[in-house]
């Protein structure tokens, strides 16, 4: 019962304070901001978003084995298109992405590996991203304010490094493997000792320090891309801003969502932060939110056929009657299409 009340209360308090923001920030000046950036500008955006899902991809794909880039570029579209759908049900975006790799032929245990290892490296280079504002930040603000900032941005680092720990430490794992059973059957793995088969998998990947390296490289690519967007948004707007400046706003932004992760969609958390920081880089507050409102209607507009991928590549195993991959017999995408990069 008490899980189910909060379930309810952090939707609503968010709700309540995006709103509570749009009220006090103007809804005409939002609303003449939005406009102002148009639909080729908004192309932009989700262009730019397409792109850095690529990078995303390409550094979990650094941590497979004979799997395609197509697949990983597929399997990262429909992970990032599930969660920005569905937050509210947390790990569902993560296990539908597995679920992509299997439907093209890889190895269920080792699905789960890789993602397990592509969370830790995306978690370890956001981190460093937010460092990275910080430093930004102290072109902007004062000693004093800066050590607030600090405070603030720790406290949003925190959760982020407890979860790249707990994909790494061998202790942590027990959760994960907890987790991986009730994501069995969505998987395809149901009646399978997953917690044996994951280990495994993971004792293989972990051999292959370089590719985590590199993965964490090309994620920190991704996070610093997206603050292009940013940059495109602000000069739509005749906000111009340097680079500097999006990337400080972005990296908080996404420090602010990680400290109050277990807000859905991070409602109100996003267009607070937003405001915030854009205040201290010169954004003001109308502008500021509608930034947050396009990158809102971004989600939404690449989630719509993100989840209409997964259906069709349900429907297409479904109609081929091959079965998903479970214990390593070849799937769809390993027919001709491995790619072996050992």
């Amino acid at each position: 019962m008490r899980k189910s009340r909060l379930s309810i209360l952090f939707p609503l308090l968010g709700a309540i304070a995006f709103l509570c923001l749009i009220a006090w920030a103007g809804l005409g000046q939002i609303w003449r901001a939005l406009d102002q950036v148009g639909w080729p500008g908004f192309a932009l955006i989700c262009l730019l978003q397409t792109l850095a899902m690529g990078l995303c991809a390409t550094a979990w794909w650094l941590l497979t084995v004979r799997m395609s880039y197509g697949a990983c570029f597929a399997a990262r579209i429909v992970r990032d298109g599930t969660t920005s759908l569905a937050s509210i049900v947390p790990g569902l975006g993560e296990a539908v992405g597995t679920r992509i790799l299997i439907l093209f032929g890889m190895n269920g245990f080792a699905a789960g590996a890789s993602i397990l290892l592509d969370i830790a490296a995306e978690t370890l280079a956001l981190a460093l991203y937010i460092s990275i504002g910080l430093v930004l930040l102290s072109y902007y603000v004062g000693w004093g304010e800066m050590v607030r900032w600090a405070g603030m941005a720790a406290v949003g680092i925190v959760p982020i490094l407890i979860l790249y720990w707990a994909v790494r430490h061998r202790s942590a794992r027990r959760l994960v493997y907890w987790v991986g059973d009730r994501f069995a059957i969505l998987l395809g793995l149901g009646g399978v000792a997953v917690p044996a088969g994951l280990a495994a998998a993971l004792r293989e990947l972990h051999g292959r320090r370089w590719a985590m390296c590199a993965s964490v490289a090309v994620h920190l690519m991704a996070w610093v891309a997206s603050a292009f967007q940013i940059w495109v948004i602000a000069h739509e707007l005749d906000r111009p801003l340097g680079l500097g400046a999006a990337l400080l706003i972005d990296s908080l932004v996404h420090a602010a969502r990680g400290a109050f992760y277990l807000v859905p969609w991070g409602t109100g958390i996003q267009e607070g932060a937003f405001i915030l920081v854009g205040a201290a880089v010169g954004l003001d507050a109308p502008s500021a939110l509608a930034m947050s409102l396009i990158f809102r209607v971004r989600d939404l507009v690449l989630g719509g056929p993100a989840a209409l991928l997964w259906g069709l590549l349900e429907w297409r195993r479904a109609r081929l009657h091959v079965p998903a991959t479970e214990a390593g017999e070849p799937g769809l995408a390993n027919q001709g299409g491995e790619r072996s990069r050992r």
